[in-house]
């Protein structure tokens, strides 16, 4: 929740555009990503995102702008699509080219699956290399 900056009354009257102005909790989250075939994150300043992750769990290419640690979540036409901040027009560009493209679409996807729920950055893999580490160690 927070004050809106702008006029939200025409948005109201789409019927393809949804505003909740309340904090979402994971399990809403996650309702609400498996509806959409990607997630929009047009932060202007970020250190990390959960729902960068949250979205990767469900399979769900990212379009984000580019600041703070995003570029480390998202590996650029990967499993998303990363643009410079604070423009509407790259942003929408960026949106629609992917969401135009659904081999591409499939392609980040298929990414993603194999990266964070098969590959080495699934909680499996992640997992065996810290019990390693510590053996190790021990």
């Amino acid at each position: 929740g927070g004050k809106m900056y702008f006029d939200v009354k025409p948005y109201e009257k789409c019927n393809w555009i949804e505003i909740r102005n309340h904090y979402i909790e994971m399990e809403e989250l996650a309702e609400v990503l498996q509806q959409c075939s990607i997630t929009v994150c047009p932060y202007i300043d970020a250190t990390q995102s959960g729902v960068i992750m949250t979205s990767y769990a469900l399979c769900k290419p990212v379009v984000a702008t580019n600041v703070g640690g995003l570029c480390e979540m998202i590996d650029d036409d990967k499993s998303g699509v990363l643009i410079q901040p604070k423009s509407s027009t790259l942003l929408a560009d960026a949106i629609i080219k992917l969401l135009n493209d659904s081999e591409r679409l499939k392609a980040m996807q298929q990414y993603i699956k194999q990266t964070y729920l098969d590959g080495y950055k699934s909680w499996d893999v992640i997992t065996e290399r810290y019990v390693s580490c510590y053996k190790t160690f021990s």
